[in-house]
């Protein structure tokens, strides 16, 4: 491997000859991996989609957990969760039809647009599980202690 040295519009010059872009030194890395499929992406985002939806419906249906996060603003706990679940979900799973229903190939502003929501997706499902683990971390917790005192007294 040659030294890469960059020009302003983001293209390379490789030593030993030869443009390089970030296409060139992805195939480089990982000569295997195509660029995701339109069934691929959007059965992804059907998945993160559907999730999501489940998870952050789950979590409204509890009380926020007392702590310093949720302890002293209840209405932001369901804020987030209400704006997920009424912005983000129908996104999501409306991008993932979109996808389904179209027939041309990988290219267009559709599956540039769908997969960065996919990184959107991933964050969001995982603010989720952060905020749901929260509660059922403070629940777990508070009955392995109950139960804790209740065998030692």
């Amino acid at each position: 491997m040659g030294a890469v040295f960059s020009q302003s519009q983001g293209n390379g010059v490789d030593i030993e000859g030869g443009p390089t872009n970030v296409g060139h030194m992805r195939l480089s890395l990982l000569p295997f991996a195509p660029p995701p499929d339109v069934a691929q992406l959007a059965y992804a985002l059907l998945v993160l989609g559907y999730l999501t939806f489940l998870l952050a419906l789950t979590t409204v249906l509890h009380l926020p957990a007392a702590g310093p996060v949720f302890g002293r603003c209840a209405a932001a706990y369901y804020a987030i969760l209400m704006i997920i679940l009424a912005v983000f979900v129908p996104l999501e799973l409306g991008t993932a039809l979109a996808l389904c229903m179209m027939r041309q190939s990988s290219q267009g502003r559709l599956p540039a647009f769908a997969k960065g929501l996919l990184l959107c997706a991933h964050v969001l499902f995982l603010v989720v599980i952060a905020i749901m683990g929260t509660l059922f971390f403070k629940f777990s917790l508070v009955e392995f202690l109950l139960q804790g005192n209740e065998a030692s007294g």
